[in-house]
């Protein structure tokens, strides 16, 4: 298993693109609100995340990808939402979304370093729910439990740390079939708005 820290991952929250996802503009009620929370949800997704991603070589063509903003954003979500401060939770839940997508590429990037010696690259992609089974879930996420004791997967093939993603690569001697970021239209959630953001 191959482990890369926080010093690894440079996470930068863009406002244009979580306001969009939140689907607040200017000229919205709820833009006001979004905006005077902004820097402190900013500086609270900094004190409470810490990601990780951990590589596990199932095979010589298959790679098991693990990464994690950590248990304490869920808990700091958690957190607002019961003291209902709602505008606070929902800007920090979506920021935490955007550094999870930003990780995945990222960890892409890392992938492909790690692999260019022995000539292999990511060929495709294979998602919980439409390619791996909640089974197959628990299984891949055995070896993670000693290294990252908060992670579980439930029956029905829920991941905690929920700001967290798994998932399986096959491996290729060519480079002409990157499918490492996530792909929208072989995703399960038909309805979510980041699928609706990142295809227009």
């Amino acid at each position: 298993m191959m482990i890369f820290g926080p010093d690894r991952f440079l996470l930068e929250p863009s406002r244009e693109e979580v306001f969009s996802w939140l689907m607040c503009t200017e000229e919205l009620p709820c833009y006001r609100a979004f905006d005077a929370e902004w820097e402190a949800a900013v500086a609270l997704l900094h004190a409470c995340i810490s990601p990780y991603a951990a590589f596990v070589r199932e095979s010589e063509n298959s790679m098991t990808v693990f990464i994690t903003l950590g248990p304490q954003a869920e808990a700091e979500i958690t957190r607002l939402f019961e003291a209902q401060h709602y505008v606070a939770a929902s800007l920090l839940n979506t920021l935490c979304d955007e550094m999870l997508f930003q990780m995945d590429r990222q960890a892409a990037a890392i992938m492909e370093d790690v692999l260019a010696p022995e000539g292999l690259h990511i060929a495709a992609r294979m998602e919980p729910v439409v390619d791996l089974a909640p089974d197959d879930l628990s299984r891949l996420s055995r070896p993670l439990l000693d290294a990252f004791p908060d992670v579980r997967v439930t029956r029905q093939g829920m991941l905690f740390p929920t700001k967290s993603m798994m998932y399986c690569v096959s491996l290729s001697s060519t480079a002409c079939g990157n499918e490492a970021l996530h792909d929208c239209s072989r995703c399960s959630q038909t309805n979510c708005l980041y699928r609706t953001v990142r295809q227009s």
